[in-house]
């Protein structure tokens, strides 16, 4: 996907779709990668909030919750990435699929902030 998608065009991406382009691209770009694919799944299982993916890779760290378009972060999840924002070298946010051209950005550029941490009241970043 490129900058030049229309707008309209991430209304219609699910989370499931959204998570597999991300890691794709991180991937591409060398990052490694771990997700949490099915939490209700018991060997699965994280704490309740635990960010969707974190992804690793020159000493910086995403975690990060993948929402769809409409998708709301839960109370957990925002408490999760408020916390892990505050570790050095770690960056946590809510994205969503409007959000591809910067996590492209970050994906390429990891020295350079293009998500960053600010997660309060539930704003994608």
């Amino acid at each position: 996907m490129s900058q030049d998608q229309p707008a309209y065009y991430t209304a219609y991406i699910t989370e499931r779709g959204f998570r597999a382009t991300v890691i794709e691209m991180a991937e591409a770009h060398g990052w490694r990668v771990y997700c949490v694919l099915d939490t209700r799944v018991p060997a699965r299982r994280t704490s309740k909030g635990f960010p969707d993916l974190l992804l690793l890779k020159d000493g910086v760290m995403y975690c990060w919750e993948l929402k769809s378009e409409k998708g709301t972060a839960t109370a957990e999840q925002l408490a999760w990435l408020e916390e892990l924002a505050k570790v050095p070298g770690v960056r946590a946010a809510v994205v969503r699929p409007a959000d591809i051209p910067m996590i492209e950005m970050a994906l390429f550029n990891p020295a350079q902030e293009c998500v960053n941490g600010a997660v309060a009241n539930n704003e994608t970043v």
